[in-house]
């Protein structure tokens, strides 16, 4: 969930997909006052507007995650507002928060950016695994190391030397060819990993490439 007085988005991480559920904008106003109403009557408005839309929220999240399994709850937003919107979520729903996380967005990229920033706390979820891959081997292209390489007839060469530690290999690609690195990757023993492209790293990776390996010892 992220939320502040501007929208909120709730969604789902399945693996390592994530679903947007819902993404709404609330009527909240800002804080500066408009025309010819008091402060003090204005910031009273304010208050009454922001307690509904949270406790609507609330609701959404309620009847959103009842059809399913949820096994934790991250929670997100700028500023304060997601510790104010806590306090609106149902208890059952408030035990299941394994994070809190300040985020630079309340929607769609909020959800993703909530998900990369509470990593630490997914250590067991697959999505923790594969960013973590993704992120090494594009350090490694950026830094221009020998211990990386990408494209087809490039990683099966690598293959082919015994050189793979890890190999990557994106869901999207050709499932011919998807089928002939997963079993060579097999065959030379390398880690092989299906790259999703429910994240925006693997769909980074799928169009700059889509097979990658992590290498143990430069090839030629």
């Amino acid at each position: 969930i992220v939320i502040d007085n501007s929208g909120c988005a709730i969604g789902i991480l399945r693996g390592k997909n994530i679903e947007c559920i819902k993404e709404r904008k609330s009527i909240v106003p800002g804080k500066t006052r408009k025309g010819g109403q008091s402060a003090v009557r204005f910031e009273r408005v304010r208050e009454n507007l922001a307690r509904d839309w949270y406790k609507s929220v609330a609701e959404d999240v309620r009847e959103i995650f009842k059809k399913y399994e949820i096994k934790g709850i991250l929670l997100g937003g700028p500023g304060p507002t997601k510790e104010t919107f806590l306090e609106y979520l149902h208890p059952d729903l408030k035990k299941k928060i394994i994070a809190i996380r300040d985020t630079g967005y309340s929607d769609e990229y909020g959800l993703r950016e909530l998900v990369e920033k509470s990593l630490d706390s997914l250590r067991k979820e697959e999505i923790y695994t594969e960013l973590n891959i993704l992120k090494t081997f594009f350090e490694r292209i950026g830094k221009g190391s020998e211990l990386v390489t990408y494209g087809i007839e490039e990683v099966k060469n690598a293959l082919l030397s015994g050189a793979v530690d890890k190999l990557l290999i994106s869901e999207e690609i050709d499932k011919k060819v998807l089928e002939e690195l997963y079993k060579l990757g097999k065959r030379q023993r390398a880690e092989v990993f299906l790259i999703s492209t429910g994240t925006q790293e693997g769909k980074q990776f799928k169009e700059f490439c889509g097979v990658g390996a992590l290498l143990k010892f430069p090839v030629s």
